[in-house]
């Protein structure tokens, strides 16, 4: 009888083909390398299941391991963002690293002289062979509440109340943190179901992802072009969750475990018309174009906060996080934009941007170094469109605040006087133009200069048409710029002289350091490329005199100001 018992402990321990298993059992997993083994890979004489891991009389290395302890000097994973940077393996990270990393046959097991003969390979295949840089694989042998005290914002609280990911008995995350050797019932030996980001949710925290648009949708991949989600069995943005984008193991991009190391292509994954609705990618192949092909391995800074504006990626506006479909009136950000920091008009920082124009001001301003290319040579040139568009200017176009004008005849309604635009009113994906059925609202990219929505004429010498200055005229009424509603002169000069927009307005503003409000109001400022002094008085400004009265010292044309007043 206690023989009898002790054939049947042995046949648990060591998972003897004679009892029965669980559909979540090692026995009925991919780990059985016994001849039952439901597996490719399997021995061919040998009936212990758990003798390829374990032994059940040995001394050593816990949990009678049965192994060789591989030898391998690793790379292991860094990150710009990490506060807690792994060392070499240890703990049970080293045990499965001993099937795992390739060095050291499936077969060769302690307790045996010579190594099992195994069907198919000796070594683990595909991307279950980590090798031995883990630069690619999620951390482990990592201090969790390191990490968790230096961003505790973004990591649940140690211990992890209830949640089936643990940590070892020196605090540290593992392989087994989210893995089980002995159940695959989850499928990759997942210690938990992942769906919806579960697994990562246990210990990752992400401010504002429960509304986020990469949480909530249900939109499906509808078979065109490459799978999205290669290694996931779930079907929907909402269900995929963090795997959209993110790969455990064998990353493209290393440093945060993306999917690829070029920042859009992860993007393009979904956002290419077989996920998302509209496909993103021909907006960045155009000629005028955000450059976030640039955007290449490891962001200096956490998301949102890169200024390198030569390298410019898609985080750089939209955090994947806490982005949603949102829509706001200016000068409010979308949901398109939440969660991504900005510079306050005041150039200060702003953690989380409340405004379209504050991610916008990131990169196009002095406070960065960055000099933004300007088409049109000026009379008076400053690169800071913060400075321009702050409310002390002498004039701006009203994206920060109204206008210092109360009366526009020209504005089409219901735009007004009192009324804000935002950036993208103007630069924007060129098929954006109204009543477009593509529309991809964002400056992605376009086919007109300055990334424009709509043409705008800037060469002299320009025919007038609706079309010359589309721009302008999608919000300033045609007719009643030539017919002079607003300025005497608008006719002579833009229809029969042929001078454009661009000749006398500098679109975005002047700002205080480029000017004063006698000599620049209406976005007065000069193309020196059009317009030379005045022969006579060597003079070249315009001097405001009044409502709707002012005068010119200019040449420009072969017409000399000396001054001409209107």
């Amino acid at each position: 009888m206690r023989k009898g018992r002790l054939a049947v402990v042995l046949a648990v321990l060591l998972g003897s083909a004679v009892w029965p298993a669980s559909q979540d059992s090692v026995v009925n997993s991919p780990h059985n390398l016994s001849v039952s083994g439901p597996g490719p890979v399997k021995s061919l004489s040998e009936s212990e299941v758990c003798v390829f891991c374990h032994a059940s009389h040995r001394a050593g290395v816990t949990p009678l391991w049965n192994r060789e302890l591989s030898q391998a000097v690793y790379i292991t994973y860094k990150s710009p963002t990490a506060k807690a940077q792994p060392t070499q393996p240890t703990g049970a990270s080293k045990l499965c690293l001993s099937c795992h990393d390739g060095t050291i046959a499936l077969g060769r097991i302690l307790s045996r002289q010579t190594p099992e003969s195994l069907s198919g390979s000796q070594r683990i295949r595909d991307r279950k062979n980590l090798g031995t840089d883990l630069s690619d694989d999620h951390p482990v042998s990592m201090v969790y509440s390191r990490a968790q005290s230096g961003k505790p914002g973004t990591f649940k609280a140690v211990p992890l109340q209830g949640a089936p990911v643990t940590l070892d008995e020196n605090g540290q995350v593992q392989c087994t943190s989210c893995h089980d050797a002995h159940s695959n019932r989850f499928g990759d030996f997942l210690a938990m179901d992942n769906r919806e980001g579960r697994l990562c949710l246990a210990c990752h925290s992400l401010k504002d992802w429960a509304a986020s648009t990469h949480n909530i949708s249900t939109a499906r991949w509808n078979g065109r072009g490459h799978n999205p989600w290669p290694y996931t069995p779930y079907e929907d943005v909402h269900s995929n969750a963090c795997a959209n984008c993110h790969s455990v193991h064998e990353a493209g991009g290393k440093e945060h475990l993306l999917y690829y190391n070029q920042e859009a292509e992860n993007c393009y994954s979904c956002h290419n018309g077989a996920v998302a609705h509209k496909d993103l990618r021909p907006d960045f192949e155009k000629p005028f174009r955000h450059r976030v092909e640039a955007a290449v391995g490891a962001r200096p800074k956490p998301i949102g906060r890169d200024f390198q504006v030569t390298r410019v990626g898609c985080t750089d506006c939209h955090n994947p996080h806490a982005s949603g479909d949102m829509e706001a009136t200016p000068p409010n950000a979308s949901g398109a934009l939440k969660g991504v920091s900005g510079m306050a008009v005041t150039g200060a920082i702003a953690e989380q941007a409340q405004f379209e124009y504050e991610v916008c001001f990131k990169c196009h301003s002095r406070n960065v170094q960055y000099s933004v290319t300007r088409p049109v040579r000026r009379l008076r040139m400053l690169s800071s469109l913060r400075e321009k568009f702050d409310p002390s200017a002498v004039s701006y176009h009203p994206v920060v605040a109204a206008g210092h004008g109360a009366s526009v005849p020209s504005l089409v309604a219901p735009r007004s006087a009192t009324g804000l635009i935002s950036c993208t009113d103007c630069h924007s994906d060129d098929s954006t133009a109204p009543g477009s059925p593509t529309a991809i609202r964002g400056p992605h990219g376009s086919k007109y200069p300055s990334l424009l929505v709509l043409p705008y004429e800037t060469g002299d010498m320009i025919n007038e048409s609706q079309e010359a200055y589309a721009l302008c005229y999608q919000c300033h009424d045609r007719q009643s710029i030539i017919s002079d509603q607003s300025f005497s002169e608008h006719y002579r000069h833009v229809v029969r002289v042929r001078a454009p927009c661009s000749v006398c307005h500098d679109a975005h503003g002047v700002s205080r350091s480029e000017g004063t409000a006698l000599h620049n109001s209406h976005l007065i400022n000069f193309d020196i490329t059009v317009v030379r002094p005045d022969p006579a008085s060597r003079r070249l400004e315009y001097t405001a005199e009044g409502f709707r009265k002012g005068a010119c010292f200019l040449s420009c044309h072969g017409n000399n100001h000396s001054p001409h007043s209107y």
